[in-house]
Parts: C-alpha cells; sequence; structure tokens
C-alpha cells in the first residue's frame, strides 16, 4: 500500500503516529508525511520520507483556553488554531494526492485537509490516536466551523467518517467507549534523534525524579512552574533531572538544589522508566509516556487539553494533578513525596504499563490493516470529488501558497449559551476529556 501521512504541525500529534508508519514501512508499505512546510522539516527528523505545502502559512497561536474551559473553549481553540491551516493547505494536499495517488490516508486528529484529499481521490482515511480521545462534542463544533471548507471542495455532507480508527490508549485510562471501527494499539513513544549520556544508565544512589515542561506553555510562565518546583524539591534527598527540548535559562532558574542535572532533548522512552516519578504540565506526549511506563506522575496543567490529561491520570489513581491555584511550593512538596512513598499511585501505574504491553504489537496493527484493506471494498466514499471539481484548476505543488489560500474565516465556535455542565477544568464533568 501507499500511505500518505498528514499532521497539523505540532509535535505532539505527529510523534504518537511515527512508530506506526515505521511499522508500515518496515512492512514493505510505502508511507509519505506531509505537513505544512514550515513543520516539514520536523517531520522530516523523524527518518520518514516527508513533503512540505502552504510554505508561507505563518502558524496561528492563539490564546489557550485555561482551567475553567468549558467544552465550546476547547472547540474554539482548535477552531482558531487549525481550521486556518487546513483552509491554508487543502488545495496543495489534494494536489498532492492526485498526483501520488496514495491508497489510503493517515492523518492525527485535528488535521483536516487530508480527509478533504483522500475524498477527492476516493481513498478511506485512518485517524491515528495520541492518547485519550477527544471529546465528540468538539468534533460537531469542529465540522460546522469546516462547513464553508468542505462545501468548497463538493462535499456538502463533510467529509466523510473515518474507516478506521488506531485507538492507542489503555482501555482502562480512556476515558470513553471507542467506536466500533477502531483498531487497538499499545503506544508506543517516539522521540527525535537525541544521545544518551552514561549516566541514565548507571546505579541511582537515590529516587530520581524528573521535571519536564512542554513549550506549550509561554516561555514566562514555564520558567515560573519551574522555579516553583525547584522550590518544593529543594530540600527532598532526591536526584532532580530537569528534561527540556531547549536548553533552560539556568540565570532565571536561581540557585538549583544538590543532585539536579539539567538536560534537553532527552528520550523520554529511556529517562522516564529510571524514574521513581514524574512531574510535568500534563503535556500528552508526558502523561502517555508515563502512564505505559509504570511511573507515577504529578501534573501541573496550565493551559488547553492539559487539564483532562492528567485529571484522568488522578482519576484513574495513576498520579496527582494540581491545577494552577492549587499548585504552591507545599502542595507541590506533599504531592511528591506522596508519589515516593505510596504505594498505591505506583500500583497503578504498574497496571497501565502491563495493560500497554498487552495491547497488539504495532506489526499486528499494520497486520489488521492490511488485512481489512484487501478483504473489504474501499468505504462507500464515491469515486472522488463531484464532477465539477474534475475540471477545477489544478493548483502546482510549487506555486506560492497566498495565491491560493482565501482569507480567513469567523466562524462561531460553540452553540449560544454555555451549559454548566460542558464544564471540563477545574470541575471535569464525566467523560468531558479533550
Amino acid at each position: 500500500m501507499k500511505i500518505l501521512a498528514t499532521t497539523c504541525p505540532s509535535e505532539e500529534h505527529l510523534y504518537p503516529m511515527v512508530p506506526t508508519l515505521w511499522a508500515l514501512q518496515n512492512a514493505g508499505h510505502e508511507v509519505l508525511l506531509a505537513a505544512p512546510a514550515r513543520f516539514a522539516r520536523a517531520s522530516a527528523m523523524t527518518g520518514l520520507p516527508a513533503t512540505g505545502v502552504a510554505s508561507d502559512l505563518e502558524p496561528a497561536r492563539p490564546t489557550a483556553p485555561g482551567q475553567d474551559a468549558t467544552i465550546g473553549d476547547l472547540a474554539k481553540h482548535v477552531i482558531d488554531r487549525f481550521v486556518p491551516v487546513a483552509e491554508h493547505v487543502a488545495a496543495r494536499m489534494v494536489r498532492l494526492a492526485e498526483v501520488w495517488q496514495p491508497d489510503l490516508v493517515m492523518c492525527s486528529d485535528w488535521e483536516y485537509a487530508g480527509p478533504i484529499a483522500a475524498a477527492a481521490i476516493g481513498a478511506p482515511t485512518v485517524l491515528h490516536g495520541r492518547g485519550m480521545l477527544p471529546h465528540p462534542a468538539i468534533k460537531s463544533m469542529v465540522d460546522e466551523a469546516l462547513r464553508p471548507l468542505h462545501q468548497e471542495w463538493g462535499l456538502p455532507e463533510g467529509a466523510p467518517d473515518h474507516w478506521k480508527i488506531i485507538d492507542n490508549c489503555p482501555q482502562s485510562l480512556q476515558w470513553t467507549t471507542p467506536p466500533g471501527n477502531t483498531i487497538a494499539s499499545r503506544y508506543v513513544t517516539f522521540h527525535s534523534a537525541a544521545e544518551l549520556p552514561p549516566w541514565v544508565f548507571d546505579d541511582i544512589e537515590v529516587p530520581r525524579v524528573l521535571v519536564t515542561l512542554s513549550s506549550d506553555v509561554p516561555a514566562g510562565d514555564r520558567d515560573a512552574v519551574l522555579r516553583r518546583i525547584l522550590e518544593a524539591l529543594h530540600r527532598m534527598d532526591i536526584e532532580i533531572v530537569i528534561a527540556a527540548k531547549e536548553p533552560p535559562d539556568l540565570d532565571r532558574l536561581g540557585r538549583l538544589p544538590r543532585r539536579t542535572r539539567v538536560t534537553h532533548g532527552l528520550p523520554l522512552s529511556h529517562l522516564v522508566p529510571t524514574c521513581a516519578a514524574v512531574i510535568h504540565d500534563g503535556h500528552a506526549g508526558s502523561v502517555m509516556a508515563c502512564a505505559t511506563m509504570g511511573v507515577p506522575q504529578l501534573g501541573l496543567p496550565q493551559v488547553s487539553g492539559q487539564f483532562q490529561h492528567i485529571d484522568r491520570i488522578e482519576e484513574v489513581g495513576a498520579g496527582v494533578s494540581l491545577h494552577p491555584e492549587q499548585a504552591t511550593v507545599s502542595t507541590i512538596g506533599r504531592a511528591t513525596q506522596m508519589l515516593l512513598g505510596e504505594l498505591g499511585q505506583r500500583a497503578v501505574a504498574r497496571r497501565l504499563q502491563v495493560e500497554n504491553a498487552g495491547q497488539p504489537r504495532l506489526d499486528e496493527v499494520v497486520q489488521v490493516l492490511e488485512r481489512a484493506f484487501a478483504t473489504q471494498p474501499r468505504p462507500s466514499l464515491g469515486a472522488g470529488l463531484p464532477q465539477q471539481h474534475a475540471t477545477r484548476k489544478q493548483t502546482p505543488l510549487d506555486v506560492p501558497t497566498a495565491r491560493i489560500s482565501r482569507p480567513r474565516r469567523s466562524v462561531a465556535a460553540a452553540p449560544a449559551g454555555r451549559q454548566p455542565a460542558d464544564r471540563v477544568n477545574g470541575a471535569p464533568a464525566a467523560g468531558t476529556v479533550a
């Protein structure tokens, strides 16, 4: 098979899909990654063939919703950030699909140009998960915002439903029952290329605590949170490893506790298993790495879906969630000591690890896809887009996107009047995980 993989410009969305794409390529299938050109280099760093689209696209960075966000707020965040990306790259993505002719399109969630391209050539789509599935109410609101784009491409009923969904979340951690077209998969952590220092594998004299904060949090806020964490850990007899994507500014951190290592770019896949506990900001990659490696975690969520990710971890008993107004020096210290001494959270974390290891291997997931594709006709997607688009002027792949993009539309994100029951941060409603 030829698989076109499409992703929005976010490592949080791309990286969970990469091990599956490698499994497909290792099984002899042809894989091509397509992403907005500013993210194409990060895509190519995965070692897979990658191509860029929309080279002049300036990614939008709307203010992310905080802890009091409703589902409508989260949907608006997705709409404001990712619908404009789809509007800019749809024409180029369709043209790429027409030229390369993939057998199926695999996309990350919140990437909306890939399904349009799949519909253009009559190919099925596979949605690849990144842990806990988004709330279905978000999809309905985003679909409404995408209506003008779908209508422009001759899809008045929207893009066809996904043929398959790869669910890589342990069942007891998943907040909702996955749909019937789901393929279960174990979660495999991916990290960009990095050299592991020898000390990672040395014997540890005291418990090791990993502190890692994602780039989703603004730099100033990230430094403030990190300083508070270090102050909370200052008097503990532990080894602290600060791991960041980029080298942190040590001058802003002040006096570091003893036995503190400051690193950047280290793979969580080999670092997390050496730790007794992990402190992070609720980033989906950090949450899933800890959950599937049997390590209890303390989450200090700051923005967007981070609250739902770590709140779910606390709900199942594998860690602790402290929202901004709760995360003081003393509460961070007490929560860390509890994770280091309490066996309950560690036992649940180990259970999630065993549960993930019992999920189908990636080569088995590939075999399921192969059998389904070979033994069943393609989903009823028709023969591509309606006839009026067969004569649509083709967009050369190297034309500046300023010539094909349209002015950004303003689309309401949620129905008027929020319902208190929709609140998903601060006071989570049942089954409201973004």
